[in-house]
């Protein structure tokens, strides 16, 4: 099943292989979002 427009243009703006600082992918976050809702974000580190 394809994806819709809202998606792909917000699947265009990110790099799958770029690995981004905490900084650029939290301003990156509000751009992709394609969804109606506040949607929450959920980190993972490794320390």
């Amino acid at each position: 099943m394809p994806h819709g427009k809202k998606y792909r243009d917000a699947a265009k703006l990110v790099e799958p292989e770029h690995r981004y600082p905490i900084a650029e992918a939290s301003e990156l976050l509000p751009k992709i979002s394609f969804t109606k809702f506040d949607a929450t974000v959920e980190a993972h580190l490794r320390l």
